[in-house]
């Protein structure tokens, strides 16, 4: 109870003392602040024992007017101000005001100041007035500036602050004014109504305050404030005091700066400048206003030499200021012109005072002006000017030095920031980022800021020039950020956006295959690799196989590597940029591994390729591989073959011809059954040229010639019809070619692009000429290469051969279509083709032969023994029967001594006679049937047979038959051969030469053998009219066309004797032949030379 009453005593006691208190500062240690920093306000208030949040009555409010970065030039000067509203009396507000400098780690430090307070006043402004009073002696307008009044205005006066007691509802404005020094960078903290002020604020010493426009002409002619730039009209570049600057040639060079729109009343120019017409008196205009009225005028010459004139007026003295002799001095100097607002103007050369004048100026607002010329055209300044600045307010004589620089000058404001680090896209697996940059300035840097993803995160006012560093923790994500530097001017720059990465996570790896089984790889081929790797900001990705390390494209997500046999473990690495890795690692193995391929590339089409695959089976397989097919160009060939290699390792191999297709690559590879599934294995690519046939005239693989069949085989022209059927390979697959020729040539070549290879075709050749019958080579195959092949073929003249028909058929009389028939004979002791062409759909062909010569026929085809027999060609049609189906072995057996002779050998009978017929074969074969059969086409008149080799004959009357038809047949145990032969009948003579029996002929016969039996008849009335005349020495000649007459009604058949003989022997068949026909012309020849040869001896 006693410490309650205590407590109570005391709560008592400070209520009565608060409630006591005077409104002055008799207890300022419970006085409390509130911050506004939108407005920048300070309210202070008085509160229970200092507590916060126990406030009572509002003190002051005090609001900072001036920047809480304050630029303020160098000297005396307002460094602060501030509006203060009191809400009740109050004494001794102002304590302590403390200062530190920025740029020396916030060293504290103390500098002598003032409180000022504004106020206000009146004061008389005169006014003046441009007259015009006259014109110089150049012609210009001479004004002057005459008083014509005045007018009240009102001005802001500071005065000192001599008491910091305050009146409640006082609101004063209040100023801070110290000495500025230069490179100034100052907080200062102030102590109000006994409260410590740290919210505000700073000044810092520029040289750039009020700054309006600078030109440091470095390449082009803009202000380096941004506010006015100009437009060059000529002037050209050259070396300056910093950098570059500009030259004017005195002719119409200038700079032109439009709507400069600006007020002056205080202002200062600078600028460098090299007078080349130094030691004249010429007016140069350095600047003025475009319109020429002689407001802001700064040029050389006029009253004196190397003079220097400055007006902000007109040209009337009141307005212009003649510096005086040798003010412009040789060289690129320093000048500097001020004018305090009211009446003073001061110049400064190289950073020193020179001298100064009372000028009644007044404010005056400048438009467009222009820098080395007078309006647009007159008084052109000859020189070079560099590094001008403009301020509106006066210049004092520490910042004219410091623009001097000691003759090396100093230019606009040039802020410089070099980020050293984080780099961009920079990754971190911490939180913790520090930002690095250097900042460079020849200005006064005010602030320094850090924006992270766009938004201040932190500020930097300290002012130093060099290294800012600002450290930061984030959490897990991609961040932007940048700097951003203002300097006193106030200018400011901005550094390149950067992005970086806090990475707390390590990457993600992920391989989606190779895993587990796979179907089939080839040694040596490629193998895929699949995989996802995810994180933030990856950097790197590796895959690691067989020892090698390959960089990988980490998003790519797939990528081939070469397969090492049994090597059936990779792992794939992955980084990010903030340093955080990870591995995976897989394994596998393969169903079927492909050791090795054996096939060739290039290749020709339909050439014959062996295609052979091994591989190795997984041992789990319990099976073994079977049906292997080829799949060529997507076409499934069967019929491979598997044959085991030892273990699990088996061979598949299959030969195909090379389909005919187009130049370019084919797939292949083999399918192929595996414990009741199907495999392939890899696919490879087979490089195919066509395969072509060409007609060509050299490197030919065959070149046709031709000669005639005649004794003296002379060399002869040909067209050429021509259709190949050609192959490289088995003949599975095959090309054509038609090549046809109309006209005649000697030789016919033809070429293959396989040159290494040997072709195998089919061809079927029909060719003739304007003197022969068309005959056809048509060989079963020929097989050619580069070694070529002469093929001559041989022509019969049409004058002598007839065509001899054959036809083919089985033993049991059904027609053979296709079957090869080969005709050969012997010529000057050789053997040659006369003709190969295979039969027609009606099992026919025919041959264009000699009928004089003996030939020889083979007759070959499939599934029959081959039919080989002599012959001398007729007109007849030949049937021949092509024996058993079993394929025949070593050429037929009829083929060797086996031949036959057909008697009459005459080609035509004569009607009403006797005509024996005569079929006689001889043969090493048992002939087991032999026959002859004589019809006239309807009715068989003679049929003669038997079971054995030898003869057979039987005679009939051809009587008033027109034709008579022979079949003539012989068999052996397997072939059986069947000629027929066709005689014309004609109508002749009966042996009888009466006139009665002529006589009944031409009743029977009409005329055809009545008019020969005349000729004859007037033939022998000639001869021997011709004959029996008197004896004279030409009776030689009448011989001689005696002889002549017999010999040619031999040729024509009409003095046939009608006396052969028929024998075995074909040679001796032959001579009676051509004694029947040839007999008489003979005899008569022999007589008659006797008689020519008898006179002739006579004579001798």
């Amino acid at each position: 109870m006693k410490i309650n009453k205590l407590l109570i005593l005391f709560g008592v006691a400070i209520i009565f003392l608060v409630g006591t208190v005077n409104t002055v500062n008799a207890f300022e240690f419970d006085n409390v602040k509130n911050y506004d920093e939108e407005t920048k306000t300070i309210e202070i208030r008085n509160s229970v024992l200092g507590i916060p949040f126990l406030q009572l009555g509002k003190v002051a409010e005090i609001q900072l007017k001036t920047p809480q970065n304050y630029l303020v030039p160098v000297g005396y000067q307002k460094v602060a101000e501030f509006e203060i509203n009191l809400f009740t009396d109050y004494d001794l507000a102002f304590k302590e005001l403390e200062l530190y400098d920025k740029k020396d780690n916030d060293r504290k430090f103390t500098r002598d100041f003032d409180y000022k307070v504004l106020s206000y006043e009146n004061i008389s402004v005169d006014d003046y007035k441009s007259v015009l009073i006259g014109t110089s002696k150049n012609g210009s307008s001479i004004y002057e500036s005459q008083l014509i009044g005045n007018h009240i205005e009102i001005k802001e006066v500071w005065k000192e602050l001599n008491s910091t007691d305050f009146k409640k509802n006082d609101i004063l404005i209040i100023g801070i004014f110290t000495n500025v020094e230069k490179g100034d960078k100052v907080e200062w903290i102030p102590n109000f109504f006994g409260v410590r002020i740290d919210e505000w604020a700073e000044w810092t010493a520029s040289l750039n305050v009020d700054l309006f426009a600078y030109y440091k002409f470095d390449g082009d002619v803009n202000d380096s404030v941004g506010n006015f730039n100009g437009t060059n009209q000529g002037t050209t570049n050259t070396s300056g005091i910093i950098n570059s600057a500009r030259a004017f040639d005195g002719v119409n060079q200038f700079i032109q700066v439009l709507n400069f729109d600006t007020t002056l009343d205080a202002y200062s120019i600078s600028f460098w400048m090299e007078w080349d017409d130094l030691g004249t008196s010429n007016v140069q205009m350095i600047t003025e206003i475009t319109d020429g009225t002689g407001k802001m005028v700064l040029h050389t010459g006029g009253v004196a030499t190397n003079n220097l004139r400055f007006s902000m007026d007109s040209g009337q003295p009141a307005g212009t200021w003649d510096v005086g002799v040798n003010s412009v001095i040789s060289g690129l100097q320093h000048y500097v012109f001020t004018f305090d607002g009211t009446d003073n103007v001061s110049f400064y050369r190289n950073g020193t005072f020179i001298t100064s004048a009372t000028r009644a100026w007044t404010d005056v607002f400048i438009d467009d002006f222009n820098f080395g010329i007078r309006g647009v055209s007159t008084l052109d300044f000859d020189g070079k000017l560099d590094e001008i600045g403009m301020w509106n307010r006066t210049l004092n004589s520490s910042e004219v030095a410091q623009l001097y620089n000691n003759g090396t000058g100093i230019s606009f404001s040039s802020l410089a920031i070099t980020i050293n680090n984080p780099a961009d896209n920079s990754g971190f697996s911490a939180t913790n980022v520090t930002f690095n940059a250097t900042i460079e300035s020849s200005s006064t840097i005010t602030n320094v800021t850090l924006f992270i993803d766009g938004i201040v995160n932190e500020s930097n006012t300290s002012g130093v020039q060099g290294v800012y560093l600002f450290e930061k923790n984030f959490s897990d994500g991609t961040f932007t950020w940048n700097l951003k530097v203002t300097d006193d001017l106030p200018s400011s720059v901005n550094s390149t956006l950067r992005t970086f990465t806090i990475d707390l996570l390590n990457p993600t790896v992920i391989i989606n295959s190779p895993i587990g089984r796979q179907s089939i790889i080839k040694i040596g081929d490629n193998e895929t690799v699949t995989w996802n790797i995810t994180d933030l900001n990856l950097d790197t990705c590796l895959l690691d196989y067989n020892g090698i390390n390959t960089t990988l494209n980490c998003t790519a997500n797939t990528t081939g590597f070469l397969y090492v046999n049994e090597i059936n473990t990779l792992r794939i690495f992955a980084n990010d940029t903030s340093g955080r890795t990870n591995t995976t690692t897989t394994t596998w193995d393969y169903n079927i591994t492909e050791i090795n391929q054996s096939f060739n590339s290039p290749v020709f089409t339909t050439s014959a390729q062996t295609f052979e695959t091994n591989i190795t089976i997984n041992s789990a397989f319990t099976d073994t591989p079977t049906s292997p097919n080829i799949i060529y160009n997507g076409t499934t060939t069967t019929g491979g073959t598997v044959a085991s290699l030892g273990g699990d390792n088996f061979s598949f191999t299959q030969t195909i011809d090379i389909p005919d297709i187009a130049n370019g690559t084919s797939d292949w590879f083999f399918t192929f059954n595996l414990n009741s599934s199907i495999f392939n294995t890899s696919i490879s690519k087979q490089s195919v040229t066509q395969v072509d046939l060409v007609n060509c005239n050299q490197n030919s693989f065959i070149n046709f010639t031709f000669k005639n069949e005649t004794l003296t085989e002379g060399n002869v022209n040909a067209t050429f019809d021509s259709a190949w059927n050609y192959f490289l390979g088995s003949g599975s697959v095959r090309r054509t070619l038609s090549f046809t020729n109309a006209s005649e040539n000697s030789f016919y070549g033809f070429c293959l692009n396989a040159i290494n290879d040997v072709l195998s075709t089919q061809v079927n050749v029909s060719y003739t000429n304007s003197i022969s019958q068309q005959r056809q080579f048509r060989p079963n195959l020929l097989t050619l290469s580069n070694v070529t092949l002469n093929q001559v073929l041989y022509l019969l003249p049409t004058s002598e051969g007839i065509f001899s028909q054959f036809r083919t058929q089985d033993n049991i009389g059904n027609t053979l279509v296709g079957v090869l028939g080969t005709i050969t004979r012997i010529l000057n002791g050789n053997p040659i083709t006369s003709g190969i062409d295979v039969t027609d759909g009606a099992g026919l062909v025919s041959f264009f032969l000699d009928p004089d010569i003996t030939y020889t026929a083979a007759f070959t085809f499939s599934g029959f023994n081959d039919n080989t027999f002599n012959f001398n060609p007729t007109s007849d049609l030949t049937t021949i029967v092509m024996g058993g189906v079993a394929a025949a072995g070593n050429g037929s057996n009829i083929s060797l001594g086996t031949s036959y002779t057909i008697l009459p050998l005459n080609s035509t009978l004569q009607n009403g006679t006797d005509v024996t017929f005569q079929f006689n074969v001889s043969s090493l074969e048992t002939i087991t049937f032999m026959g002859l059969n004589i019809s006239n086409g309807t009715t068989t008149l003679l049929l003669v047979n038997q079971t054995s080799n030898g003869s057979i004959s039987g005679t009939i009357n051809t009587g008033t038959n027109r034709t008579f038809i022979g079949v003539f047949t012989f068999n052996t145990s397997e072939e059986s051969i069947t000629i027929t032969r066709i005689w014309p009948i004609l109508e002749g003579f009966l042996g009888d030469y009466s006139i009665q029996r002529q006589g009944d002929l031409f009743l029977t016969y009409e005329f055809s053998d009545f008019i020969r039996l005349l000729i004859i008849v007037g033939f022998i009335i000639v001869v021997m009219i011709f004959i029996s005349a008197p004896n004279d020495p030409e009776d030689e000649l009448r011989i001689a066309v005696m002889i002549a007459m017999v010999w040619f009604f031999s040729f024509i058949g009409w003095l046939d004797t009608g006396l052969q003989v028929t024998t075995a022997s074909s040679n001796i068949n032959a001579l009676t032949q051509f004694s029947n026909q040839f007999g008489i012309a003979m005899l008569t020849t022999a007589a008659g030379f006797y008689f020519i040869l008898r006179r002739t001896l006579r004579q001798i």
